[in-house]
């Protein structure tokens, strides 16, 4: 008996139960039935979702902070090597960076080195080379193959309180796969490690460690290249008190029930961002680069429009051809502000082409988003328009308005991606396109969500909220409103919209709809809340606000998760200890549940995390620990192999499976799990993760003959195809 491909690609996802039936179609052999905590690679593979790491418990870091109430993430990049996350809630804003708080009792002198190397002493010897990156905003260290070549920085720094105190910091080697390593030393003097003494994976990404300073005064912080040569480049070094460590924070008008309106736009080459909600004034936070500091005020505008005031602001911000563009004011929720040209806080009026503007939309419905791409596009409840002019550039009277598509949007902020403007339609169960057609002399709206139209419109999936992921992956993620998340794989040029769904804790138990007693929904107790892209040294990374039932109480976290980073536990951790050890501690955020854990990539038996730390039962180095995160996939009903016609309707037997895997675990197939351990891997040893064939034999009888890939253990999965010999029922 021959094999037969049971599914060779999975790049078109999860697709709608509308299409169950057009088995031969594209669509249908490239997509699932299920596709959970897994992402649809545009090449083909079905690769599991790394989880998100930790990065701060708000509650504990800002006292007084509701976690059952509303929470917003806005992303604040300044170039790729500089971005913070603002956190917005009730009447406040906090900010932080991929670290955690944005702090001003970090006792690192320039650990983002703003000012290039001034506050750090370098060491090289042996050719060794220690300089500024500017491409990356940090210091390279480059050591070569000579014996004693070193490439190191230092610099003593205060401590000013004992106990607990954490050291992190983002370790990029410039050459993966070399195997280099950096060593990290915290010394009572110049040149000692007596107090911590790390060295870090080769490719570790971010770093984190926890310290015990038992005495105030200056130490000395060193970052060095290990033995052998190496090139890395290090930034965002902090040494932070835990009891003591909190963000930048200002007051803010905005409640709980505003944040969720608030937009936000980037003045052209400035370190600023605007931020408005239509019941307020315009506000700007400005980072001060020399300083490091920042400054949080409402904007300062020559000639305020007339229309401006007590609570009628506008709503809707973008830049465009040199102006800023204000909109939606609930008094006139159809009427555009274009600034001076060139001015961004002038909107002086006059008769001249560079003065300020003002347009009035002849036509229903609020003013939603606006983006300039190759045009300047204004959506509204009812429809989308262009605004153009007869010489090309917006000026007084040189305005002309044009419908585009009548679709209509939700009063979600709209993501710009290349010539495309991402938006989610009115009713939040559809996703579209918007892009310029030269065929169709205008732009068009496609429906992305089409061959998987149910994914935004079961009981509480409606959108919330955009984010678009370019590297490494071109994913667009979707918070939706019951805190699960929703995904695109997105590669236009290939015709490739590939979507699946990500829960980021385990489901809990079934409760029914109020309002629709036949459908059911699932009570999460893992919820993201609200969700943005931080760019980050070319990486894509998604930020998100979320609330995790951690203990029986409700907390809420700020995470980030990038695809970069092969953890698959959720609100991760990861800790590097300074000697051979079993006890891991700063798991504070985890209390009372049960974790999995890795030390040094073996898996560990699951624990429970008890006054901040864990107990592991084999001794290592590194320690990584989360929560369970599973993965799952289910393939459609195939319609191949019978003579007689179609297989479709007809029990099918499965006597062999086999999954072509890629750098991965051996996961479960129907159910069975494959031996997941090689005769040739010695004892105490990880196995290691696989690229090979795996074969599961008779798996019985079904209707539909699927397939499914589950893995609960926090190892990598990557399913290039799946293959097996079927024996179907002949009647």
């Amino acid at each position: 008996m021959p094999y037969y491909p049971i599914q060779q690609s999975f790049s078109a996802g999860e697709i709608s139960p509308r299409i169950f039936a057009q088995a031969g179609t594209p669509v249908y052999e490239r997509g699932l039935e299920t596709m959970r905590n897994f992402l649809a690679l545009s090449q083909g593979p079905a690769k599991r979702r790394p989880g998100f790491r930790f990065i701060a418990d708000l509650q504990t870091v800002t006292p007084g902070i509701d976690p059952t109430q509303p929470a917003r993430v806005i992303p604040f990049d300044i170039n790729e090597n500089i971005s913070f996350i603002l956190v917005l809630t009730d009447l406040r804003m906090d900010i932080y960076n991929l670290n955690g708080p944005a702090v001003d009792n970090n006792i690192v002198k320039d650990g983002d080195f703003f000012e290039e190397l001034a506050a750090w002493l370098v060491d090289t010897t042996n050719a060794g080379i220690v300089r500024y990156n500017p491409n990356q905003r940090g210091a390279e260290l480059n050591a070569t193959a000579q014996v004693g070549s070193t490439a190191a920085i230092e610099q003593s720094v205060t401590v000013l309180t004992t106990g607990n105190h954490t050291f992190s910091g983002r370790f990029i080697n410039q050459i993966p796969g070399s195997g280099a390593q950096c060593r990290i030393m915290i010394g009572t003097a110049q040149g000692l490690a007596d107090i911590l003494d790390v060295t870090t994976d080769s490719n570790p990404q971010f770093v984190q460690t926890p310290i015990a300073l038992t005495a105030p005064g200056p130490v000395w912080l060193r970052i060095e290249m290990a033995a052998g040569a190496g090139h890395f480049v290090v930034d965002n070094l902090q040494l932070l008190d835990l009891a003591g460590a909190g963000p930048v924070s200002f007051v803010t008008p905005w409640t709980e029930r505003e944040i969720g309106e608030i937009q936000y736009a980037l003045p052209p080459n400035e370190e600023t961002i605007f931020l408005v909600q239509q019941n307020h004034d315009p506000y700007e936070l400005i980072l001060d680069l020399v300083t490091a500091t920042f400054t949080f005020q409402t904007i300062p505008i020559t000639s305020v429009p007339a229309e401006w005031t007590g609570s009628n602001w506008p709503g809707v911000v973008a830049f465009f051809q040199g102006r800023s563009w204000f909109a939606r004011t609930p008094d006139e929720p159809g009427s555009i502000w274009g600034s001076v040209s060139a001015q961004y806080r002038d909107f002086t009026p006059g008769p001249n082409p560079a003065d300020a503007i003002v347009w009035q939309l002849n036509q229903r419905g609020a003013i939603q988003w606006m983006q300039g791409v190759r045009e300047f596009l204004v959506a509204t409840e009812n429809q989308e328009n262009i605004f153009t002019s007869q010489q090309g550039i917006l000026k007084t009277g040189d305005v002309e308005v044009t419908q585009q598509s009548a679709f209509g949007s939700a009063f979600v902020q709209a993501q710009e991606i290349g010539d495309q403007v991402l938006y989610i339609t009115a009713d939040r169960t559809k996703l579209r396109a918007e892009q310029q057609s030269f065929i169709e002399q205008g732009w068009i709206a496609q429906d992305l969500t089409f061959p998987s139209e149910h994914i935004l419109k079961g009981f509480g999936q409606r959108a919330v909220r955009i984010a678009f992921a370019r590297d490494p992956e071109q994913i667009i993620w979707i918070a939706r409103e019951d805190g699960t998340l929703a995904a695109s794989t997105y590669e236009r040029s290939l015709e490739i919209v590939g979507w699946h769904q990500h829960e980021i804790g385990e489901t809990g138990p079934v409760i029914s709809d109020p309002e629709d007693e036949p459908f059911t929904r699932r009570q999460f107790p893992a919820q993201v809340l609200d969700i943005a892209p931080i760019n980050f040294q070319g990486i894509d990374l998604v930020v998100a606000v979320t609330r995790r039932i951690i203990d029986g109480d409700p907390k809420i976290y700020l995470e980030e998760m990038d695809l970069t980073t092969p953890i698959f536990q959720e609100s991760w951790l990861q800790y590097t200890l300074p000697v051979l050890g079993n006890v891991v501690t700063g798991l504070d955020h985890l209390e009372g549940e049960t974790v999995q854990v890795l030390v040094d990539d073996a898996v560990d038996p699951d624990t429970v995390v008890s006054g901040g730390q864990i107990t592991t039962q084999r001794e290592g180095y590194n320690f990584k620990i989360g929560l369970r995160a599973p993965c799952f996939l289910m393939t459609l009903p195939k319609s191949g192999g019978n003579q007689a016609g179609t297989a479709q309707g007809t029990l099918r037997r499965n006597i062999e499976v086999f999954v072509r895997l890629l750098t991965s675990t051996r996961p479960f197939l129907n159910g069975v799990r494959p031996p997941d351990r090689s005769p040739s891997t010695p004892m105490d040893t990880p196995e290691p993760l696989q690229s090979d064939d795996v074969k599961v034999m008779d798996l019985g009888y079904d209707l539909f003959g699927r397939v499914t890939v589950f893995e609960d253990i926090p190892k990598d999965v990557q399913v290039l195809g799946l293959f097996g010999k079927v024996d179907i029922e002949h009647v």
